[in-house]
């Protein structure tokens, strides 16, 4: 079954050619880069960028190398997403701002804010999900026309995840108080409230357009643009990754009820690793 690649634990990377008799090889290591590495990206000039906690890096010429701008500003701290605008930038999310990185030189964007996401949105703008880690709040930043501005209507939630539909659309996890949707211009529109009251653990879109929201506890909801459904309402652990695969099936990851996967078109769901005991699985993806 090579459609689907499962991460215990740790992180997942999904490759289109490997097969058995591929080898492993060590990338870094000599693993100074305080081990911890939180995305891979590759943009559309072809650079594969390294972010982690020790800060930013290239895979180059077979081997990992710190990334140092010619010139501009020095980026420094974790490194949490990255982002290619389309449009020869590309954005970086960092412990302490947003940096943009064009044509060999990088300038801080956004400072003062740990940045956890960064995405384009409503074509001409980008959103950023932050947080003040001194006075230990979240907010939403909106980019546009060269300058931040926070969503407002945001500002006393605290916010857990931000999703990106295909279509462009942005989703917000509230921590306990279900999501929100933005609506531009951002700035100025109040957010759209969905599922009031609901722990939402995690983002998925199917091949339909259909959002699909991994709960804490109590399942999955999906929404289809007019109607919520339930899948999975038995669940008692929260739900850590869903994926589809090129075949149409649904696979669900879960922190303590192990795998869980849907045929096309089927509605009964499959526990794939009942027999291994309670797992843990931090992801799924598709190779």
């Amino acid at each position: 079954m090579r459609s689907v690649v499962l991460a215990v634990c740790l992180a997942c990377i999904s490759l289109s050619t490997v097969s058995a008799a591929d080898a492993w090889r060590v990338l870094d290591a000599k693993n100074d880069r305080k081990n911890d590495i939180q995305i891979l990206r590759q943009t559309g000039d072809g650079r594969i960028w390294v972010g982690s906690q020790g800060g930013l890096a290239l895979f180059k010429d077979g081997a990992v190398v710190d990334y140092a701008p010619p010139a501009g500003d020095k980026l420094s701290g974790a490194v949490w997403d990255i982002m290619d605008d389309g449009h020869g930038g590309t954005w970086f999310g960092v412990a302490d701002g947003v940096y943009r990185e064009a044509k060999g030189t990088l300038e801080r964007s956004l400072g003062g804010l740990s940045v956890a996401r960064v995405v384009v949105y409503d074509k001409t703008a980008l959103v950023a999900l932050c947080r003040n880690d001194r006075k230990e709040t979240f907010s939403v930043q909106i980019f546009r026309a060269g300058r931040w501005t926070e969503v407002q209507a945001l500002a006393d939630q605290k916010i857990s995840n931000l999703f990106q539909k295909r279509d462009g659309r942005v989703f917000l996890s509230v921590e306990g108080d279900g999501i929100r949707e933005l609506v531009p211009p951002a700035t100025t529109n109040p957010p759209v409230s969905m599922l009031p009251g609901a722990a939402v653990a995690t983002f998925s879109e199917d091949s339909a357009g259909a959002l699909w929201c991994g709960l804490s506890a109590n399942g999955i909801r999906v929404w289809d643009g007019t109607t919520w459904t339930t899948q999975l309402p038995k669940l008692k652990s929260a739900v850590t990754a869903i994926e589809e695969d090129g075949a149409g099936r649904i696979w669900v990851s879960t922190a303590a009820e192990g795998l869980f996967m849907r045929e096309k078109g089927a509605a009964e769901w499959m526990n794939l690793l009942r027999e291994e005991g309670l797992l843990t699985i931090a992801g799924v993806t598709r190779d």
